[in-house]
């Protein structure tokens, strides 16, 4: 399998390396510890959101544009990535929490695969957030994808405030509070 000229092995590889020495370096201690602030970088400035338009699994073009004026949670991965699989659980329980919200989750999967090996994917574990294909990795290259699972969270003007490397605890009381906190400080909810 080749990935923009790569064999699949040798990215499979370098991206544990990546994680591995990013988790080391910044990540080390669990959100639990050290606090979500720690774990997520909240940006110093608002960033414009690079624009993508996707297929969703259901197949219907989905652009980040349409979902302006809620909150976006934009998660990058691969069913190949161990650490992606690992915190859709709790991407899936953090959706079930912010039901009501001002908020919606894409999780932009990056495999070669055929549309309905990833829908199989996500009904074997049981998830139900949006899924949009990457089949050829425009969106993943206009975000700096070069290692997963990476996420960013979207204000509702479409600007990027938040970015992660590597798997997080999403559903965690801890995070919750600190995705609700930006989402107050940025006047999406009333106290």
């Amino acid at each position: 399998m080749e990935f923009k000229g790569f064999s699949m092995r040798w990215v499979t590889g370098g991206v544990t390396a990546v994680i591995a020495i990013a988790f080391v370096l910044n990540f080390s201690a669990s959100p639990a510890a050290s606090g979500p602030a720690k774990q997520t970088k909240k940006e110093e400035a608002a960033v414009p959101a690079p624009p993508f338009s996707l297929m969703s699994l259901g197949g219907k073009p989905v652009t980040l544009k349409s979902q302006r004026g809620k909150w976006v949670f934009v998660n990058f991965w691969a069913k190949w990535c161990g650490p992606c699989v690992a915190e859709m659980p709790m991407i899936e329980n953090l959706a079930k929490k912010m039901k009501g919200r001002p908020f919606e989750i894409l999780a932009i999967n990056v495999d070669d695969e055929e549309p309905d090996a990833i829908k199989t994917f996500m009904s074997r574990k049981g998830l139900t957030f949006t899924v949009l294909l990457d089949r050829n990795g425009t969106a993943s290259e206009s975000y700096g994808i070069n290692a997963l699972p990476m996420t960013f969270l979207v204000n509702p003007s479409g600007e990027v405030v938040a970015k992660a490397l590597g798997p997080r605890e999403w559903d965690s009381p801890e995070m919750l509070d600190y995705l609700t906190g930006l989402m107050k400080d940025g006047g999406m909810e009333k106290s």
